[in-house]
């Protein structure tokens, strides 16, 4: 884009604050929407620089929009290249207009990789307690000792079209009619018992022509 690091458009709100509450990936620009229309554009780029002392009475970047500049390979998480190839595999595969559950999300690693390579009528469902796992508490899991990680998968996922749902996965799947979902995949709590469970619990829900599937199953 032309123009780095410099404001396009920045009418002036009556308390002389912007909030930019949008971030466009593709342009790389931050901006609001007023009244269903694009308002007060600024490049992204600037949003580190001190250039944007000279207009902090003016400026304030919603910490949401901020954190949309996180890719997937910016995540922390457990997502190799094979798991890369899966999920493509899953996209490509799904109908055009497919609901897919992820059970088990966590930070969302996998999550944003789905949502930024999904067909455009797709649609991802995670579902997480975003508790962790009782029995990974000391390892894995110990983030969700010390901070709200559901705050944490928000933050990841910026404005990316995905619905969550925070519950144990056996409630979670009692929302779902049977036969009604085009995939489920199952990255849950990985004990035997857990994921015996989860996939009694999901496998009805599943079309005929659908998939069940999980990591470390």
């Amino acid at each position: 884009m032309e123009n780095k690091n410099k404001i396009i458009k920045f009418p002036l709100s009556p308390a002389k604050t912007i909030t930019y509450e949008h971030y466009d990936k593709d342009n790389d620009v931050l901006y609001k929407v007023t009244d269903g229309k694009i308002d007060a554009i600024i490049d992204a780029p600037s949003h580190n620089s001190n250039r944007f002392k000279e207009f902090e009475e003016e400026i304030h970047i919603s910490e949401h929009a901020l954190h949309l500049t996180k890719d997937t390979e910016q995540i922390e998480g457990y997502f190799n290249q094979g798991d890369c190839f899966f999920y493509k595999f899953l996209i490509m595969a799904c109908p055009e207009d497919a609901t897919v559950v992820e059970v088990g999300s966590w930070l969302g690693k996998s999550s944003s990789f789905f949502v930024d390579n999904k067909k455009p009528n797709q649609k991802l469902v995670c579902v997480d307690t975003w508790k962790g796992s009782t029995d990974e508490l000391k390892g894995n899991h110990t983030l969700a000792t010390k901070a709200d990680v559901y705050e944490i998968f928000k933050k990841n996922m910026g404005d990316r079209e995905y619905t969550s749902i925070q519950k144990p996965s056996k409630k979670a799947s009692l929302m779902f009619k049977d036969k009604s979902l085009d995939a489920v995949f199952i990255d849950a709590q990985h004990t035997y018992e857990a994921v015996k469970e989860d996939l009694e619990c999901w496998l009805p829900k599943i079309k005929d022509t659908g998939y069940i599937c999980g990591h470390d199953v």
